[in-house]
This record gives structure tokens, C-alpha cells and sequence, in this order.
């Protein structure tokens, strides 16, 4: 029975030390708590790590590339659709309008929806090694308890002095 309880007291402290912080929850959000963590949160608590921020700030930059090329591309698309469907047909006379397509514009959209697709896909792997790193910079904590530490000298005696 002792033996029993010994192991599970041991996995029970290592399934709590081993959970992880962040949690990368798809579309560049990560959670924190059941929380979700805005990006300028993350900046505050993991600026002095430059690794990090070198990391999580090129995948929320790829996010935003992506986003600007996929739904600047899909607008040129629709907005291309749009002016030839309505300058086509016919003319206060009656007569034909002249169908002059130019596909340049389709092109151009296309080329910037078909674009974004590799870089939308790399923007979450970016900012999954980056929760990644916020993990292990968690578990691992370089920062102290104590804050100052001085030495007392008195009539009475020495001591030390430590401020939390």
C-alpha cells in the first residue's frame, strides 16, 4: 500500500509539472488559463526575450501578409467580376456594348490568392515554435524570488536584509 501511494504521489507531481503554459489554439491564438492572449500581452511578458520575439513577431507578420494577399486578391477577383458584368450589355441606343475582357485583373487576383496560401500555412508554424519557446522559458523561469539583498551592521549585531 505505501509503495502504491508513493507512485502515485510521483506521477500526480509530474503530470502537474509537466503541463504546458501556452497553448497554441489555431489562427495565431494562444491561450494562457483558458484565456485567450492578445498579441500585446505576449510582447509585455516575453520583451526581454529576443528569441522569442523574433519568432512570434515573423509569424504574426506572415499572418498579416497573408491575410492583406488573400483578401486583396479575392476583392480584386469580385471587384474585376463586378465592373464587366456591369459595363456589358446594352447602351442607351439599344445597340451592343463592345465585350472588351481584359484579364489582367483576374490574373493579378489570382496570382495573390494562390500566393498566400504557403504563407498563410507557415504563419502557424512560426507561432507554434514560438509557444513552444514561451513554454520552455516558463518552465524554466531566470528570474529570482529575492529582489535585493543588503547586509546590516549595527551596535547590536550584523545581519542580512532581503526584500522579496
Amino acid at each position: 500500500m505505501k509503495n502504491l501511494l508513493l507512485i502515485l504521489i510521483l506521477l500526480c507531481t509530474h503530470f502537474c509539472f509537466s503541463q504546458d503554459v501556452f497553448i497554441y489554439s489555431g489562427n495565431g491564438n494562444v491561450i494562457r488559463l483558458n484565456k485567450k492572449i492578445s498579441p500585446d500581452e505576449i510582447r509585455a511578458q516575453f520583451g526581454e526575450n529576443k528569441e522569442i520575439m523574433k519568432v512570434y513577431n515573423a509569424g504574426r507578420s506572415k499572418k498579416s501578409w497573408g491575410n492583406f494577399l488573400l483578401y486583396g486578391g479575392l476583392a480584386t477577383i469580385i471587384g474585376k467580376a463586378i465592373t464587366t458584368s456591369a459595363s456589358n450589355g446594352v447602351d442607351s441606343n439599344g445597340n451592343l456594348k463592345n465585350q472588351n475582357y481584359n484579364y489582367i485583373a483576374y490574373a493579378v487576383g489570382g496570382a495573390m490568392v494562390l500566393t498566400s496560401i504557403p504563407i498563410k500555412i507557415g504563419f502557424s508554424k512560426k507561432i507554434k515554435k514560438a509557444v513552444d519557446l514561451m513554454n520552455e522559458d516558463a518552465k524554466n523561469p531566470k528570474v529570482g524570488i529575492v529582489k535585493k539583498v543588503s547586509f546590516l551592521f549595527n551596535g547590536n549585531g550584523f545581519g542580512i536584509n532581503l526584500k522579496f
